[in-house]
């Protein structure tokens, strides 16, 4: 009985949600092809290449499994909307949802309100390991972070005052990455981070840090780019010095001018991920649960790649 009364109390919450919602937003998950499995898609940023990438896996999987794909995010990266997205998701009714949590504590209450309705939802490349989400599906960031520790060690001979530029100070994936990329150097007594300064995952403010540390502490010659636009926005000003060539770089992710900047010389390597991979096993794993199986593990790993100078030509 109680669970009657909470599934109907659930579903008058949900009706006034939707009449709360904006006349735009009432449409973003519609059933466009009545009958068939419905999964919805809400990264963090809609209009950047590696949540693109990760759609066209997911797309693609989908249309082998005939599912219809919503994708649909923010414009620019902001938590309060994304969880807003996912919640007209869920008082949608889709039948899955894959998204990435980048500030774990804010998105667990949005995950049990999905389990609760029966929607499973999927996060990939940052994960929230306390909540009630269905599997993660992503890198190894600490052992991505220590393969960016060991670039740095090659790249500066083991010589390095490193300033890090983050995308979120409270994402969990990023703050693994440095995690490892502290372990990596710490055998090495003459390198250290010397600053660790925030981003908000802009490639302008990334620019921004890099100049302020550079003004406080004239003594750093290495940096780090957490997040897949930090790297670019350290460069280009890094670039603008006379004494570029003697600055250690280290990026993550395989955007065009990250690879331009690998060829050139100007960064030294970057942590590649398989965006593709992750949008492909996502769905996979919805598929198990829709068709009443389990999924076999809460982490399903997915691969990296090390680009410098030596392979990036192979490769890109």
């Amino acid at each position: 009985m109680k669970k009657k009364w909470f599934r109907i109390l659930s579903s008058v919450c949900f009706l006034i949600f939707l009449a709360a919602c904006k006349k735009t937003d009432i449409g973003l998950f519609s059933a466009e092809f009545p009958g068939m499995t419905r999964i919805s898609f809400i990264p963090p940023i809609e209009n950047h290449p590696f949540w693109l990438a990760a759609r066209e896996g997911m797309a693609k999987e989908c249309h082998r499994l005939g599912f219809n794909l919503d994708y649909v995010g923010p414009d620019i990266v902001n938590q309060d909307r994304q969880i807003e997205l996912i919640e007209i998701a869920i008082a949608s009714q889709v039948d899955g949802i894959v998204t990435s949590a980048v500030d774990p504590g804010r998105f667990d209450a949005v995950i049990r309100s999905s389990v609760r309705n029966g929607i499973p939802i999927v996060l990939i490349g940052s994960d929230s390991p306390g909540s009630l989400r269905t599997v993660f599906v992503g890198i190894d960031n600490v052992d991505a972070g220590r393969k960016a520790g060991n670039l740095m060690i090659e790249s500066s001979g083991g010589k390095a005052l490193i300033g890090v530029v983050t995308g979120y100070s409270r994402q969990l994936s990023l703050n693994q990455r440095i995690q490892g990329f502290t372990e990596a150097i710490s055998e090495y007594p003459e390198m250290r981070i010397v600053t660790v300064e925030e981003s908000g995952f802009d490639q302008i403010n990334a620019g921004k840090r890099t100049k302020e540390i550079l003004l406080e502490h004239p003594e750093v010659n290495a940096f780090l780019g957490v997040s897949t636009n930090d790297i670019e926005g350290i460069a280009r000003i890094i670039s603008e010095k006379s004494n570029s060539s003697s600055f250690s770089l280290i990026g993550f992710d395989d955007v065009d001018f990250t690879i331009e900047s690998i060829k050139n010389g100007l960064v030294y390597g970057t942590i590649v991920q398989t965006p593709g991979q992750l949008g492909i096993l996502s769905t996979e794993a919805l598929a198990a649960v829709f068709s009443g199986g389990e999924v076999p593990e809460s982490f399903i790993e997915t691969e990296t790649r090390l680009i410098t100078l030596e392979n990036v030509k192979d490769l890109y």
